[in-house]
């Protein structure tokens, strides 16, 4: 027999293998892994999910087992409101595991998504990602994403107690953290596109800004703060160092955040400014740089405004 045939052949017999165990994964475990996927996602968003066709698939996600989903929906704060909407979903699970009867998430990728996070003016938020509502045994256990892929997905952040919307388009992200009560970790790695960030009546971009980040984020839901630890973020090429609290309850907002750089280019500056302060320099063009070692604080009570500090 040839050197050809025999490679042809061990070829053949690896896909015929790969094939078979694939097909006894789904064939023996196929109702356990989506009763796992449709569960862990109903209790960790803690909200109801409906989804449409749904299909394995095997080679091109090999080593794991992944399970195609059209149009996942899960509703915001009532039926007219979406917290998630993605026509295309994969949830993965790793090969090796399910047939030793152990089905574990591997991996979860959301494509062309909406993602809608809100908080009414009474503090209401449409989002609950703690276990505080679950009373099952499982409910009580961390929950953990390795790896959770964002690709073209847009993120809308309205807040109508402190005026607050975020508008981001994820264009290739990858999330991985833990989920343990009323804490949520997070790290990130990718690109994101800023549209549009405005907080307190003011713009603070209104412009297409790119953001590279490597950040590692904690929210609390408890105390309604978040965290931002040695977070890397590029803005147009500009390197950024984040540190801080921002803290957001119902009559109060707090924040103090850190930010240092080295060798930021002042005309690509401008953009990242509020915009009421950018037209003032709308004609400025320089090629000068500058290093930035600075602390933003604030605070409010009531309804006696947002004071920052510089």
């Amino acid at each position: 027999m040839s050197l050809v045939k025999k490679v042809l052949l061990i070829c053949a017999v690896v896909f015929a293998c790969i094939s078979l165990a694939i097909g006894s994964a789904v064939y023996f475990y196929g109702d356990e892994m989506k009763a796992y996927a449709f569960g862990s996602l109903k209790q960790k968003l803690n909200k109801d999910i409906q989804i449409g066709d749904t299909e394995f698939a095997g080679i091109s996600h090999f080593p794991n087992i992944g399970l195609n989903i059209h149009n996942l929906y899960s509703p915001g704060f009532n039926a007219n409101d979406t917290l998630l909407f993605a026509p295309n979903a994969a949830i993965s699970f790793n090969l090796i595991d399910i047939l030793s009867g152990n089905i574990e998430i591997e991996k979860i990728a959301l494509e062309r998504a909406k993602i809608n996070l809100g908080r009414d003016e009474n503090g209401k938020t449409n989002f609950d990602f703690s276990n505080s509502n679950n009373n099952t045994e499982s409910s009580n256990s961390s929950f953990a994403f390795n790896n959770l892929k964002l690709l073209d997905v847009t993120f809308n952040y309205l807040d109508e107690k402190t005026n607050t919307n975020v508008d981001v388009w994820f264009d290739d992200m990858v999330l991985k953290g833990i989920v343990d009560g009323d804490i949520i970790d997070i790290e990130s790695n990718g690109i994101a596109t800023i549209n549009s960030i405005n907080a307190d009546g003011t713009e603070w971009v209104n412009n297409t800004t790119t953001a590279k980040t490597n950040a590692s984020i904690r929210y609390n839901q408890a105390e309604k703060s978040i965290h931002f630890a040695k977070s890397k973020v590029s803005l147009n090429d500009n390197p950024l160092i984040v540190n801080g609290t921002i803290i957001t309850l119902d009559n109060y907002n707090q924040y103090q955040l850190s930010f240092s750089s080295e060798g930021l280019k002042l005309n690509e500056c401008i953009p990242l400014i509020p915009n009421k302060f950018a037209d003032l320099f709308e004609n400025y063009n320089s090629s000068g740089m500058i290093s930035l070692n600075c602390t933003l604080s604030g605070s409010d009570a009531d309804d006696e405004g947002l004071v920052t500090e510089i």
